[in-house]
Order: C-alpha cells, then sequence, then structure tokens
C-alpha cells in the first residue's frame, strides 16, 4: 500500500515536470503554472501525509489484533486439549521446556510449586478425570510487544464437572517460527471467594 502511494507521488511528479516544459517557451504561462504546481504539489503532499498518519497506526493496530486473537487462540487449544487429555495437541501449545508455577494460600499457610512441561504432560496423560477450565472473558488482558506477549486470565476449573476453584492464569508467550507457543504458566489457586 505504501509502495503505491510513493509511485503513485513519482508519477505525478514526473507528469507536473513533463507540463512545466512543455510551457517553457512562454515565460508568462511557465511562471503561472509554476505557481499552480506548487499549490498542486502542497496539496498532494498533505494528502499523502493525512493518509499515511491514518493507515500506519490502523496498519499496527490491525497486525496487533491478529495476534491478540491468536495468542487467545493459542491459549484456548491449551485448555481445550487439557479437558480432552490430549496430550499431543497440549504440548503442541508450547516450548518443549516450559515451566508451570503455582501458589495457593490455605489457612495461614502459602504453598507454591512448579512443575516441567515434561511432568504437566504425564500427568495429564494418567489423569483419570476431566478438568474444566473456562477463562473469564471479559476480564482477559492480552499485552503484546513485537514477538512477546502477556495474557492474564480470570479463570474458573471444574474437576469431572464439579466446580473446584477460580484463580489467575498468567501466560507468558512467544512468536516462534511456529506461531505463538506458551513458555511460562503462572497461576493461582483459588477455593473461596469465588463470584
Amino acid at each position: 500500500m505504501l509502495m503505491l502511494k510513493i509511485e503513485y507521488y513519482f508519477m505525478l511528479k514526473q507528469i507536473f515536470n513533463i507540463q512545466h516544459s512543455i510551457f517553457n517557451c512562454e515565460p508568462r504561462i511557465a511562471k503561472r503554472f509554476e505557481k499552480t504546481k506548487t499549490h498542486h504539489m502542497n496539496r498532494i503532499l498533505l494528502f499523502f501525509s493525512f493518509t499515511l498518519l491514518i493507515t500506519i497506526p490502523a496498519q499496527a493496530q490491525l497486525a496487533s489484533s491478529n495476534d491478540k486473537n491468536e495468542i487467545l487462540k493459542t491459549v484456548q487449544q491449551f485448555f481445550d486439549a487439557m479437558e480432552a487429555r490430549d496430550t499431543a495437541a497440549f504440548n503442541n501449545t508450547s516450548v518443549a521446556d516450559r515451566y508451570t508455577y503455582f501458589i495457593q494460600e490455605r489457612n495461614d499457610s502459602v504453598f507454591n510449586g512448579s512443575r516441567s512441561a515434561a511432568k504437566f504432560s504425564e500427568r495429564l496423560a494418567a489423569s483419570k478425570v476431566v478438568v474444566t477450565e473456562k477463562m473469564r472473558e471479559k476480564d482477559v488482558k492480552v499485552e503484546v510487544h513485537k514477538r512477546i506477549a502477556m495474557v492474564w486470565a480470570p479463570y474458573d476449573l471444574w474437576i469431572d464437572k464439579k466446580f473446584s476453584h477460580c484463580g489467575v492464569d498468567v501466560f507468558t508467550l512467544l512468536k516462534t517460527k511456529e506461531g505463538w507457543k506458551i513458555v511460562t504458566i503462572a497461576f493461582t489457586v483459588e477455593p473461596n471467594g469465588c463470584n
């Protein structure tokens, strides 16, 4: 799009130069044409400047919107694979060395831990229960900067269709050659205070 605008600008410039050379034989006409030419060129430059100011941010916003959709799609695929206990699809959403961290307050104690992608996948494969996790979509926040992104996703979780707990998931993703992949997950486990 930008290249077309630049080419159009140079084409107009050539046309004005050709017309100017036609009027070189008559100085009075040439001078009058020069004023008109300058006036038109200023208007054209103003138009192109204004168009560029509008289209470049719009294209950046479109790219960002597309990235956000792809990022949320990856996170949703993670949840869908977890519910289906599909380890191949589950592992496909992440880099191989992804880590997961959790924290939970229980009474007056705080428990935290971590799990590698391989351990998470093993537990998923061995699981006999169906885990359903849903993001609270209206509260989800996505931040993107070039090839790195973060998703803040409050969630609710059910085990075999029975409500278990809520919390907040924080996903960090990188845009690899294969697309957006989860590199870390940190989440809270909150059995109480879920709305």
